[in-house]
């Protein structure tokens, strides 16, 4: 405070009090006389005079010209400002008098009345509510407080307005969230503090959910009894009253079921759970002093045929709140008659939550008190509105979102009909929206993180919850997000850095639980709820829509598995390039495996069907169509009416032959295979790349369509050699390959980089005998015989070996002789670029040089068998002479070894 709050001063009864009676002490006082009459009147005797005032006078107009004249003495104050309070015990009164004769003035004291008497004066209502309010006045804090429990909004936004100036020179309206704990710490008084805490206390009670059933436990069926009840002979101790989790059906009534509106209330005379309706009543109770509390009609109506009434007066709560005073204490006089002849229950005076002076009837009240109509997140937001401190509102708004949230937390996985966990949602999205809209204001970046982390849960569990899926949701991760959101608000409100690494740790455990939980929901086939799931965490969402996709397709649901499918699978850039998705080679097994018989009277009815649906809505997106599941219900019907072989059947009934029943037969496979090898020939054109497109043509023994699609597409020639030539030697269908590469191209000039190419990697990877097969199928004749050579001389180490192999010399020299008749016979112009061509001459060479080849071949081989040393000498011989330095066979004869 910029003052100091008391100030002594001599008491000398000099001055006389009684001249100011005349113009302040009746009912129309004379201010301005008085206010001449007080500035004449020495500061040193102000104070006598006023303490004489204020101790006769109880008018408020009067007491408050009083105060504020002298809060606005300014040689009073100044010398205040000197002055040193002696005795904290002097704080309970304004201005009193001391042992010693002198007067202590409490400015702060005066100041609380001078706002008590302005919120009874200019700001509640004229009449009964001014007149139950002056006793008060020196309390304006439980004026306030009064007014919240009684929600008198429109009257706490006027004293708002009317005491800012006085709640100023009393403290700051915002105060640092650090050093909180020290700064709270204050009297009973009105300050802009008090105020905030009093918002704050009344916007929780707003949306208090005690007596919400929280426990899972089977309940009994509700009987109704002619059994009469009887009060008990004392009212039992809290410890004794009777569990929430135990009723579920009012036993008054027997028809108010509880629920999240519809609270449970305990009968402090019986224990007994009740609803609001049938505890209405207030009376005084054994335990609870001179209070009146809630009880029940049965007790209520039990205690006046008592005759308690005597003593009692009950009156009616209204809406909720109680107005009951003692027959005794108001000094009224009552008869048995009249107390018995009057019902408490349909008094129409007005009632209402009241507080005192007394600090235990205080407590007593506010341990009674709550809104009727709670939770209600309107009232609470409103009463909100009147916080001066904008982050303590936010933080406020959200720990209010927490507690909420640990009532879905306590019920999602085992949902109670008390509990309607979306509309409890929106409740708690609500809250956040109005904090985050606040943290916005003030520019918190924390606090809007914080309210969008506890929104994307919302969302999440709203989804999970409306599908009837909150089962799944792990209670370590609820109880994590918890934890996370309780650290998050302590970080945003104290700043510590110590939290920030269990923040880092709760957020990795929240990610492995979302992962749990999304792979729940995949094996749940709850593909969209899987998708959000990962889209809200953050999660990589290839896999949710891989597995809906390939569901969709194992369904039949072509159509919506090709736009799934759409969404992870993509284009390759080169299709000369190995696949690098795994998906398409399962996809490709799987509709080769033709998953169900295709019935033509089962596809028209389907798109009759879709067709259907789409007229009627065509908003609507396409609906799916799960053909296997159609196909297994007609074969299923088929089964029932008898039909174990329909296709015979079918074929006997209609008259038809063998051969009409092997057509019909081969029409259905036809269809069948149609169906399935376009949507595999469509993957395959969007997502496959050569090397998968032709494994799939060789798979279904077409090579017309692998000739069209080489026809088509620029291909590797390795890509043709595995996928195609390879396979075609080894299943010998070499002359079926080239018969239809001729049939498209006879020229053959568009073929020949594979063939030759082809031939290549054969030879460079040893395939002699596959090469030799296809050199021969091209009429080839001189490669042929070149590669007859390499197969003569591969991987021989003796001249016995060789001579083993002169059938391959007798082939060889066959080859070239063929290639010599052709070239007599004519000169074809086609096929320049396959065939090797070689002058005639150059071709006799060669068959001499064979046959001396297979001469000295059989001589050395004759000479290794006798043994010796002759064989030696007849080489070393050989190569003296250079017999063979010719070459003519440059794959034979290149290297000086194999000369």
């Amino acid at each position: 405070m910029g003052r100091a709050s008391y100030c002594q001063f001599s008491f000398e009864k000099t001055c006389r009090p009684e001249l100011f009676n005349g113009h302040l002490d009746n009912p129309a006082p004379d201010y301005s006389a008085a206010t001449c009459a007080l500035q004449a009147v020495d500061p040193q005797d102000l104070l006598s005079v006023a303490h004489s005032l204020l101790k006769r006078i109880i008018a408020p107009p009067t007491r408050r010209f009083i105060i504020d004249f002298l809060l606005a003495t300014d040689a009073l104050v100044e010398e205040c400002q000197e002055a040193q309070p002696e005795k904290n015990s002097m704080v309970d009164s304004q201005i009193s008098v001391a042992e010693t004769n002198t007067i202590t003035i409490n400015f702060r004291k005066l100041r609380q009345e001078v706002m008590g008497l302005i919120l009874v004066e200019d700001v509640s209502q004229a009449g009964r509510e001014r007149f139950s309010l002056c006793h008060l006045a020196t309390a304006p804090h439980l004026i306030i407080e009064q007014w919240f429990m009684n929600v008198k909004l429109e009257a706490l936004e006027k004293a708002i307005k009317v005491l800012a100036p006085h709640l100023d020179e009393i403290g700051p309206r915002t105060i640092d969230l650090h050093h909180k704990a020290s700064q709270l710490k204050e009297e009973n008084i009105l300050s802009w503090n008090i105020l905030n805490k009093l918002v704050e206390t009344y916007a929780a009670k707003a949306v208090e959910t005690t007596g919400v059933q929280l426990t899972l436990k089977p309940q009994p069926l509700v009987e109704r009894s002619s059994k009469t009840f009887v009060m008990p002979p004392q009212p039992p101790d809290r410890e004794q009253w009777t569990p929430d989790a135990d009723v579920t059906v009012c036993p008054v009534c027997k028809i108010q079921t509880f629920s999240l509106f519809s609270r449970r209330h305990h009968c402090r005379r019986c224990g007994r759970v009740v609803c609001n309706g049938c505890s209405q009543a207030r009376i005084i109770v054994q335990g609870y002093g001179n209070f009146p509390v809630r009880v029940c009609l049965e007790c209520c109506q039990q205690t006046k045929d008592l005759n308690l009434q005597d003593y009692i007066q009950v009156r009616p709560l209204g809406d909720g709140m109680y107005d009951a005073v003692s027959e005794q204490g108001s000094g009224g006089s009552r008869t048995p008659s009249s107390a018995r002849g009057s019902s408490s229950l349909t008094s129409e005076t007005e009632g209402g939550w009241y507080l005192t002076t007394d600090q235990h009837h205080n407590s007593l009240v506010r341990q009674e008190f709550c809104y009727d109509y709670a939770p209600s997140i309107s009232l609470s937001l409103a009463i909100l509105s009147l916080h001066q401190d904008a982050k303590r509102a936010a933080i406020c708004i959200f720990k209010l979102s927490h507690n909420l949230f640990t009532l879905i937390v306590s019920t999602v996985k085992h949902p109670i009909p008390e509990v309607d966990h979306i509309f409890v949602l929106s409740m708690i999205q609500t809250l956040l929206a109005s904090s985050k809209v606040r943290f916005g204001n003030i520019g918190c970046s924390v606090g809007i993180s914080l309210c969008e982390y506890y929104t994307q849960w919302v969302e999440l569990l709203r989804l999970l919850l409306e599908a009837n899926c909150g089962r799944l949701v792990s209670s370590v991760a609820l109880e994590n997000m918890m934890k996370l959101g309780d650290l998050q608000r302590r970080y945003l409100e104290e700043e510590e850095e110590h939290l920030q690494p269990h923040i880092e740790k709760c957020l990795q455990q929240e990610l492995r639980h979302m992962r749990l939980l999304r792979d729940t929901l995949v094996k749940e086939q709850l593909w969209e709820l899987a998708l959000n799931v990962s889209t809200k965490a953050g999660l990589e969402t290839q896999g949710v829509w891989g597995a809906w996709a390939m569901a969709s397709l194992k369904g039949g649901d072509f159509a919506g598995a090709r736009e799934r499918f759409s969404r992870i699978l993509e284009r390759p850039r080169d299709r000369n390039q190995p696949c690098r998705s795994s998906l398409l080679p399962e996809i490709l097994k799987y509709l080769e495996s033709t998953p169900f018989h295709v019935e033509q009277r089962v596809m028209e009815q389907a798109e009759r069907t879709r067709a259907t649906l789409m007229l009627n809505d065509q908003t609507r997106q396409p609906p799916c169509q799960a053909l296997v599941v159609m196909h297994a219900l007609h074969d299923l019907n088929n089964i029932a009416n008898g039909s174990l072989t329909t296709n015979i059947k079918d074929g006997n009934k209609s008259g038809l032959s063998s051969q009409q029943q092997q057509q019909r037969s081969r029409r259905r496979n036809s269809r069948q295979q149609t169906l399935f090898h376009n949507e595999c020939k469509y993957y395959l054109r969007l997502y496959g790349n050569h090397s998968l497109t032709l494994q799939y043509f060789m798979r279904q023994q077409q090579l017309q369509e692998c000739v069209e699609y080489l026809h088509q597409e620029e291909i590797d020639v390795e890509v043709f050699v595995k996928e195609i030539l390879v396979i075609v030697l080894r299943n010998g269908q070499l002359e079926h390959l080239l018969r239809a590469l001729s049939a498209a191209d006879p020229q053959q000039k568009q073929w020949g980089k594979y063939l030759l190419g082809g031939c290549r990697w054969l030879e460079r990877n040893g395939w002699w005998n596959c090469l030799l097969t296809l050199q021969e199928a091209l009429n080839d004749r001189l490669r042929a015989a070149m590669t007859l050579l390499l197969m003569y001389c591969h991987n021989i180490d003796s001249f016995s070996g060789l001579c083993q192999r002169s059938h391959l010399l007798t082939t060889a020299k066959a080859h070239l002789q063929a290639y010599l008749d052709t070239q007599m016979q004519l000169n074809p112009a086609s096929n320049v670029t396959l065939r090797l061509h070689m002058s005639p001459w150059q071709v006799n060479q060669h068959i001499n040089t064979l046959s001396l080849q297979s001469d000295s071949v059989k001589f050395l081989a004759s000479c290794e068998a006798q043994g010796g040393g002759i064989l030696a000498c007849i080489v070393q011989h050989l190569r003296r002479m250079k017999i063979l330095q010719s070459v003519f066979m440059a794959k034979i004869l290149d290297k000086d070894d194999d000369k």
